[in-house]
């Protein structure tokens, strides 16, 4: 089934850049020049030009706030400005993600039918950085290793599992446990 990523970016200034930009220089990041946030959306589903361009503007953006654009994957890889370097940040699997549950359910509320599943994630485009500060940064604090997945670059998509109960419910005795 083909998987679709989205990126969605402010128009104007993103207060979320300014406050990742004065946290990274109080860790002492002080080369840094620029931080820009992207919101991503990977969505799985037999999608259409049109099934797309209404899932991004009703959906998924605020079109008056935030720009959108979207590829099938794999797609052609992100051209970036000399000294910029791009981290992708995603939940692992596993981890429960609200807001790609919510993509799922409200396409089908709005009749767009087509979507299996979907996930989310940030990219920060870190202007000033290299890709060894990239690493540094994202370790400590872009990403809490505890929940996310980053990389330099395009990260993979990992959707989450769906499982069954078996319906077997197991009884484990605590009473004289010491």
């Amino acid at each position: 089934m083909p998987i679709y990523r989205f990126i969605a970016q402010s128009k104007f200034s993103d207060p979320r850049a300014e406050i990742y930009l004065s946290d990274a220089r109080a860790l002492g990041f002080n080369d840094l020049q620029r931080i820009t946030c992207q919101d991503l959306y990977f969505v799985e589903g037999q999608l259409s030009q049109e099934f797309s361009q209404q899932l991004a503007l009703k959906l998924l953006t605020d079109p008056v706030t935030q720009s959108i654009t979207w590829a099938e994957l794999p797609a052609v890889p992100t051209t970036l400005e000399p000294d910029t370097v791009m981290v992708e940040v995603a939940l692992r699997p596993g981890v429960t993600d609200p807001v790609a549950e919510q993509i799922v359910r409200a396409s089908r509320e709005l009749g767009l039918n087509g979507i299996t599943r979907a996930a989310t994630g940030m990219r920060f485009l870190i202007q000033g950085a290299d890709q060894a500060t990239a690493e540094k940064l994202a370790k400590r604090l872009l990403a809490n290793n505890v929940i996310h997945q980053w990389t330099i670059g395009e990260i993979t998509p990992s959707f989450p599992e769906e499982t069954a109960s078996s319906g077997v419910v197991e009884v484990i005795p605590v009473r004289g446990l010491n």
